[in-house]
């Protein structure tokens, strides 16, 4: 009894460990809440900064291939990364910082935390055998409550008869 309970113990706090850490989680922040704590001593954001490196790259590209420095091809590659690299780094495209979890995810939290041991209980006792915690083996009447709750009518002539043909498949 004491190791079956300790096992449907751990068993309920691996299911605790899946589903709740997405549910304590911090959730995301608007960019502009992101962009604001993130300026430089100038008062520019780090986006702003990058796009102004990444403008100052596309002007030195177009020089050097109007200088005959690059091929139409070697031209277009390059602006075509730096075109992907702008997009990458335009304030849409930030990642937003995390905040703390909202009410609503902790209370769903709680609520999962409290029904998962419940209806756990819940299912063994009308699914599982509980004669079985207390060590004696299950019974034919246990089968035929099995049975039963199936919807078959199996009587005990008919249990005793499948046991025997289990041992004699069995023997062979």
């Amino acid at each position: 009894m004491i190791l079956f309970g300790l096992g449907a113990l751990l068993l309920v706090g691996f299911v605790l460990a899946l589903l709740l850490p997405p549910l304590l989680a911090r959730r995301a922040v608007p960019p502009a809440a992101d962009a604001a704590a993130e300026s430089t001593a100038v008062g520019q954001t780090r986006s702003e900064v990058n796009l102004a490196i990444l403008r100052e790259q596309a002007l030195q590209l177009a020089d050097e291939h109007a200088a005959g420095l690059l091929s139409d091809a070697a031209y277009e590659a390059a602006r075509m990364e730096l075109a992907r690299r702008t997009l990458a780094e335009s304030p849409d495209a930030e990642r937003p910082a995390r905040s703390p979890a909202t009410p609503r995810s902790r209370r769903t939290a709680v609520l999962i935390s409290a029904l998962v041991p419940v209806l756990g209980l819940g299912l063994y006792a009308r699914l599982g055998t509980t004669e079985a915690l207390n060590g004696a083996a299950p019974t034919a009447t246990g089968a035929m409550a099995m049975a039963a709750t199936a919807g078959a009518d199996v009587t005990m002539a008919q249990v005793e008869a499948m046991v025997s043909a289990m041992a004699a498949r069995l023997e062979n």
